[in-house]
């Protein structure tokens, strides 16, 4: 492995050590040029960590705080090391306002390219300016199959998920949402605090900006500086409270489901009983 990254990079590594396990593989830091680095490995070389380099790049490309990129190819993602210091809401608020803040010229849902989530890949089809069709379409029933496939959710479970998925056009003023960029997995691990805030393992894709939100708001990743702060430049809808937080928390409780099991299914259960 140590060989194989010197190849990549070029050069000497040092004092390479194992990190953490990671979605995708373990994660190792090292020194390269008496810099501190994090290298990510994928043994499958599925391209999952090519993707991740090309979203940090279009990420740093549109002025957001990422991670610097050494390297990347199918089995390596190498990274600056940020050292992460006191957490800062309000610094986390403010990159997050300017993120939500890029849209796209053709108002459409989606990305350039398909994007991963964790250990799946989300379908980015930029077809629609109507983000339910493209929330329903490319997100819940792709992954409320393959729960179902797994076992995981009953099949009354899924036939309240089709439902749903006809009613929710007729919930709320659907083309009344703008596209705005959006992180996709923004819980607290995703962000580090040092002089700046950084997004890191980004999953991003252009959408309705209480789409992140819901999941913010579902993982109770920040606090009320966080949210203060966020609110000084966007308002949450009226419908956001009784029905989109709801609806937009179903895609990462069916993340949740495929990928650690039936723990879930409660809150799936929940979130369905007050939209059907």
């Amino acid at each position: 492995m140590k060989e194989a990254l010197q190849n990549l990079l070029n050069c000497e590594i040092k004092n390479l050590n194992f990190f953490t396990n990671g979605q995708i593989g373990p994660i190792f830091s090292a020194f390269l040029n008496g810099k501190k680095i994090l290298i990510k490995q994928d043994g499958k070389k599925s391209g999952f960590l090519k993707t991740e380099a090309k979203m940090l790049n279009d990420l740093k490309n549109l002025g957001i705080n990422v991670p610097k990129i050494y390297a990347s190819n199918n089995e390596f993602l190498v990274l600056e090391f940020i050292e992460s210091k006191d957490f800062n809401e309000v610094l986390v608020a403010k990159e997050l306002i300017k993120l939500h803040s890029i849209s796209n010229d053709a108002e459409m849902f989606g990305y350039y390219y398909d994007t991963p989530l964790a250990k799946f890949m989300q379908k980015n089809e930029q077809t629609t300016k109507n983000f339910i069709f493209f929330y329903i379409n490319f997100r819940v029933l792709p992954l409320a199959k393959v729960c179902f496939n797994l076992k995981l959710i009953d099949k009354n479970i899924l036939n309240k998920i089709e439902f749903l998925a006809n009613k929710a056009y007729f919930l709320f003023d659907v083309l009344s949402i703008k596209p705005s960029l959006i992180h996709g997995d923004l819980w607290r691990g995703n962000v580090i605090c040092n002089d700046k805030a950084y997004l890191i393992d980004p999953a991003i894709y252009f959408a309705d900006k209480e789409m992140e939100l819901a999941f913010i708001d579902y993982f109770n990743t920040f606090g009320n500086r966080f949210y203060f702060e966020y609110f000084k430049v966007f308002k949450l809808s009226k419908e956001y409270e009784e029905i989109k937080k709801p609806l937009y928390q179903i895609y990462p409780i069916l993340v949740h489901i495929a990928l650690y099991g039936g723990s879930y299914v409660n809150d799936l259960k929940e979130r369905l009983k007050k939209l059907v």
